[in-house]
């Protein structure tokens, strides 16, 4: 009797182990699963707060003043589309891809690439791109520049080509007009009256 009464005794001890184990295994299945629920939770965090780093990432900029000319380009050896800088580790940079355009040499392609030539005649020819990405110099006699100047014939001295109209010249085929852009142009033509300017005003 004695020794049925120890194993009844071992058998509730053990049960009752069992019992607590039970427990805490299923406490910690719901421990568990609280982390997962938190980091499934987290995770969602996580990602609002890699949006925040990014946000931050191009904050960490606003303080540091952009290049000179803050664009980004494929190439400097050619004219092309320009893309805006980026902020990378607190400073402006360019995605891959490009390279920055305030890196650019002065005398680039994708610089000055747009430029012309104009001439004492006040006609303006293109720049010419080298080989090697470089505007080779105006020729001589005549003067680099940049869209929207004003190109017009050394014989006159006005800061408007709408200026000149009808009024009279003295070179037949003298020209004014801006760089690139759609104005005003004016030449000296031939008329009963004597060579004149004639200008017309394009339809942009």
């Amino acid at each position: 009797m004695h020794r049925i009464a120890i194993v009844l005794r071992l058998l509730t001890v053990n049960v009752v182990r069992w019992t607590q184990l039970g427990m805490l295994a299923t406490l910690g299945a719901v421990a568990c699963g609280g982390e997962s629920r938190s980091a499934d939770e987290g995770g969602a965090g996580r990602g609002v707060s890699a949006g925040a780093g990014s946000a931050n990432a191009a904050a960490a900029c606003d303080d540091v003043a952009k290049p000179s000319n803050p664009a980004c380009t494929k190439s400097c050896a050619f004219q092309g589309e320009h893309r805006e800088v980026i902020c990378v580790d607190g400073a402006w940079s360019c995605y891959p891809d490009q390279v920055p355009v305030w890196e650019c040499s002065p005398d680039s392609c994708n610089l000055i690439g747009d430029h012309e030539c104009c001439g004492a005649d006040g006609h303006s020819t293109p720049a010419t791109c080298t080989a090697a990405g470089s505007v080779e110099p105006c020729p001589d006699g005549t003067i680099d520049m940049a869209p929207g100047q004003l190109c017009v014939t050394k014989a006159e001295t006005v800061t408007s080509c709408y200026s000149l109209d009808q009024q009279p010249c003295k070179n037949l085929g003298d020209h004014c007009g801006l760089i690139r852009k759609c104005s005003v142009a004016c030449e000296c033509t031939d008329s009963a009256d004597g060579p004149h300017w004639s200008c017309v005003t394009p339809v942009c």
